[in-house]
């Protein structure tokens, strides 16, 4: 083996570890409940290129025990996910909203909304904002109830209008998750 595939294998190994590393999630927050921005949030940070990426995740229960074609298991989710574009241009509003919400659910329940992360972490976030760290959206419908196999044209109608409106309108990737 010459020393230059040595060399390529290892910057390629590399490579992929940093890129595993740069772009982490710093935060996992479960919002679900009323006045929610999401059911879980995530943030991920990238110091590197000074940008910050928000997912939202918008998840409902299927109306059924089994996954089906039924449009109504697509209607509050779409309506959900196209409400929460308003957070896009306010990343200091929504990250200061978790931390209210984030507050309220100690003191109330003696418990955190946290998976991954804390409110230091947040603050930190809110600190880069400020300092001018570029931040993007990104939403997901996750969605059991819907079977991708059984989805009638009335669904994609649904799911097709929720995206152009994301993507077209504020940029905003969308991404499902249903049952096959």
């Amino acid at each position: 083996m010459d020393s230059q595939y040595f060399y390529d294998r290892t910057q390629s190994f590399i490579n992929e570890v940093d890129n595993v590393y740069i772009f982490i999630d710093e935060v996992i927050f479960d919002d679900d409940g009323a006045g929610e921005i999401a059911d879980i949030v995530t943030i991920k940070v990238n110091e590197k290129a000074r940008k910050i990426q928000f997912h939202f995740y918008h998840c409902k229960y299927s109306s059924e025990a089994q996954p089906g074609a039924r449009v109504s298991d697509l209607y509050e989710v779409c309506g959900q996910t196209e409400k929460s574009i308003m957070w896009n241009d306010n990343a200091i509003e929504l990250i200061q909203r978790m931390i209210e919400r984030e507050k309220v659910r100690v003191k109330d329940y003696s418990d955190t909304r946290f998976e991954k992360g804390d409110l230091e972490t947040l603050y930190t976030v809110k600190k880069m904002v400020r300092s001018g760290f570029e931040t993007n959206l990104e939403i997901s419908i996750v969605q059991p109830g819907v079977s991708v196999s059984k989805m009638t044209s009335s669904m994609k109608q649904v799911i097709l209008a929720t995206d152009t409106y994301l993507k077209e309108i504020y940029g905003i990737p969308l991404s499902c998750y249903f049952s096959h």
